[in-house]
């Protein structure tokens, strides 16, 4: 099951690799963060929740993981992430969408229903 989570998470080129400190050079900021996940996902939870998991990530690992999310998704379980401002590619990858303005509902729905 670990190597599945590494593998899924692209985390496989650093799998041996300490993940280091504010002193050690180890992995990088967004391995650092996908090794977080991969923590929570040991235990095959069937549901997931991520806070801002693409924030500090550059554009194409933001999205590689967005589509990691999604594989872990079509498993079986169900992922409830917030992300506040992600790209119109990774918008279009999600199932169902809640958009709240002022603390409220301003919609939930799939992603092109948002837009119009």
């Amino acid at each position: 099951m670990a190597d599945e989570i590494i593998d899924l998470l692209g985390l496989t080129k650093c799998a041996h690799v300490r993940i280091g400190s504010e002193t050690v050079r180890g992995i990088s900021g967004g391995e650092k963060k996908r090794v977080a996940v991969a923590l929570g996902l040991i235990a095959h939870p069937r549901v997931v929740l991520l806070d801002e998991p693409t924030t500090g990530l550059d554009s194409t690992t933001a999205l590689d993981f967005v589509n990691a999310m999604r594989r872990l998704a079509a498993r079986d379980a169900t992922l409830l992430c917030t992300i506040h401002q992600p790209t119109e590619e990774i918008f279009n990858l999600f199932d169902k969408i809640l958009v709240i303005g002022d603390g409220r509902r301003v919609y939930a729905g799939p992603p092109g229903g948002a837009l119009e």
